[in-house]
């Protein structure tokens, strides 16, 4: 999958625990509404607000959802229409999938096999999940289950304000990559030995991983080879974004400002050569040696070029 599919938004990272909010870096509001024109059958169109979910239909005689809602295919190959199910549309500055915007009551399949975006959504579908977020990145959250697996891990005997230390010092350290600090501080605060602490802590943040992994692969679309490289990046780049992020994944269940850390950290991330070999692109090298890559229409140009053009 193109690194170009992970575009989520410009804003937040992932990580252990924290009691402050840290305010993201905010290069780019991913709240902001959209609007959205896409071309179905026959010569009309439906225009989708963001904002206000609304959708108005006018007769045109070209297609521009590309150019509009930012249509691509899984593999980041831009579209003008919606045929498939794992097909990214940038809905409310979040790139979402097709079939989860189908499930959202946003699109529907016509009869021509193609998706169009509902002139209304049913006011009684469905009225189980009606008070829930109508973004998948919002409503995306750790189970009840998988939160008492978490608190079971907490030393029942831990002082309120010992708790709030230790997640501050948890934040430090998946930032540093250094737990000595939060290790010490769980074995006094808790009586568990060095090693104890150590393996609480572990299992602890094995818990988060396991959670934010499952957005970043289910909703985000990344490919598991990929979350490490990002990881990386976030720590050296965007650490203050990270932390932030981490704050509302553990205090809030929320893991909107991982996905959008994610989208800074696509734009500025070509793709692999292996991945580009594999999905066809004829590569090469320029006289400096840097690596280029052929575009259809457009030449040959180097890979970070045709990248930042969102040719990839």
């Amino acid at each position: 999958m193109s690194h170009q599919s992970y575009v989520v938004g410009a804003g937040s990272g992932a990580s252990l625990e924290s009691n402050l909010a840290q305010p993201m870096d905010s290069r780019g509001n991913a709240d902001q509404g959209m609007s959205i024109s896409v071309n179905t059958s026959g010569n009309q169109s439906h225009s989708f607000d963001g904002n206000t979910n609304q959708t108005t239909r006018s007769e045109v005689t070209s297609i521009n959802a590309n150019e509009g809602a930012n249509v691509t295919s899984s593999s980041g190959t831009p579209k003008s229409f919606i045929s498939r199910g794992d097909d990214l549309v940038n809905y409310k500055g979040i790139p979402t999938q097709a079939k989860v915007l189908e499930t959202m009551g946003v699109l529907s399949m016509n009869t021509q096999g193609r998706y169009e975006f509902n002139a209304e959504a049913s006011p009684e579908a469905p009225k189980e999940s009606q008070s829930e977020p109508s973004d998948a990145h919002t409503s995306f959250a750790m189970t009840e289950s998988e939160n008492a697996e978490i608190n079971n891990l907490i030393p029942t005997d831990l002082p309120p304000n010992s708790l709030s230390a230790i997640t501050s010092h948890g934040i430090a350290s998946v930032i540093s990559g250094d737990y000595s600090s939060v290790i010490n501080s769980l074995s006094k605060s808790s009586g568990q030995s060095p090693e104890q602490a150590s393996a609480t802590i572990g299992k602890v943040m094995e818990q988060y991983s396991k959670g934010a992994e499952r957005y970043l692969e289910g909703t985000v679309g990344m490919n598991k080879a990929d979350i490490p490289q990002f990881y990386e990046w976030a720590k050296q780049n965007a650490p203050n974004d990270l932390r932030g992020a981490v704050n509302k994944m553990v205090n809030q269940n929320q893991f909107r400002d991982l996905g959008k850390l994610v989208g800074q950290w696509a734009q500025v991330t070509p793709p692999s050569e292996e991945w580009l070999e594999k999905s066809g692109y004829k590569l090469g090298k320029s006289a400096s040696g840097e690596r280029t890559i052929h575009i259809e229409g457009f030449g040959e140009m180097t890979v970070k070029s045709a990248a930042r053009s969102r040719f990839i």
